[in-house]
């Protein structure tokens, strides 16, 4: 029989207006935005280190959305070319950022013992010249941020491991950080301005 009416959001429509549909033909998508799945790729290598059906967050590549739990099912198949295999993570419930196509990661706890290691959001982090800074709120008065030249360790492209100066509990700044590095550093040149395209302009005097 015909499957049950079910909810949702026309995604595409495979047939002109006025065209002719025949029995069993395609007329359009439909998409129900609460049955979202998130798609990631991994090297082939780290396979081992993860278990089908973990418990996972995926959290949106620029940090401006809350963490979504899901539960974590690996691919059938290999990339040959890339070494690359799929993962997927069924998601609980989507919050209302998580949008078909968005770019963010998964996070996973690994089978793989070891020491833990602190970690900040790469966002977090600040290029001044030749060095990279990050921003720790001071412990004494939480009014006031420390610049903190980066020790840095391991790199995934969203967590970044800092080896000094900051210790379980530490707040970073992660919105904002770029302009605290202007404001901070000795190379800002100075009488003029940033844009928000982060062009400098120097001030007119009359």
């Amino acid at each position: 029989g015909a499957p049950p009416p079910a909810a949702g959001a026309v995604d595409s429509i495979a047939v002109a207006s006025g065209g002719y549909v025949a029995p069993g033909d395609l007329m359009l998508d439909v998409i129900d935005p609460n049955q979202l799945r998130f798609r990631a790729h991994a090297p082939q290598h780290e396979l081992a280190i993860m278990q089908d059906g973990a418990r996972v967050e995926v959290v949106p590549a620029r940090g401006d959305g809350t963490a979504i739990e899901g539960t974590l099912q690996i691919g059938l198949e290999v990339d040959v070319k890339l070494r690359m295999a799929e993962l997927f993570v069924a998601i609980d419930t989507p919050p209302a950022w998580a949008r078909p196509g968005l770019a963010a990661f998964v996070e996973i706890e690994t089978l793989v013992g070891g020491d833990e290691e602190i970690a900040i959001p790469r966002s977090a982090l600040q290029r001044d010249g030749l060095i990279h800074v990050f921003f720790r709120r001071d412990s004494k008065d939480p009014d006031k941020v420390i610049r903190v030249p980066a020790d840095l360790g391991a790199d995934d492209g969203h967590w970044v491991e800092i080896r000094s100066d900051l210790t379980d509990g530490d707040e970073v700044v992660v919105t904002g950080a770029y302009e605290l590095m202007l404001a901070s550093s000795d190379s800002t040149p100075k009488g003029g301005h940033f844009h928000a395209d982060g062009t400098w302009h120097p001030d007119e005097h009359k």
